[in-house]
């Protein structure tokens, strides 16, 4: 129950911010770690990180690196 309340708050902080001027590019990411550490499952999802993400932008990074640099 408080994760779904923990979404909701930084749902509102985002439309607030961005309301406000602030870069959803930026925020995003902001609130969604925000999400993630006031839900409490903090500690579950660090092997999705470590596993699947950091394997998939490595591999994303190599093969598209000269693309973006330009």
């Amino acid at each position: 129950m408080f994760s779904t309340f923990a979404i909701v708050i930084t749902l509102l902080l985002l439309m607030f911010f961005a309301y406000r001027g602030y870069s959803v590019l930026i925020l995003a990411p902001i609130m969604a770690t925000l999400a993630v550490l006031l839900s409490g499952d903090f500690l579950s999802t660090i092997p999705a990180y470590t596993d699947v993400f950091m394997g998939a932008l490595s591999g994303f990074l190599l093969k598209f690196f000269f693309l973006y640099s330009c």
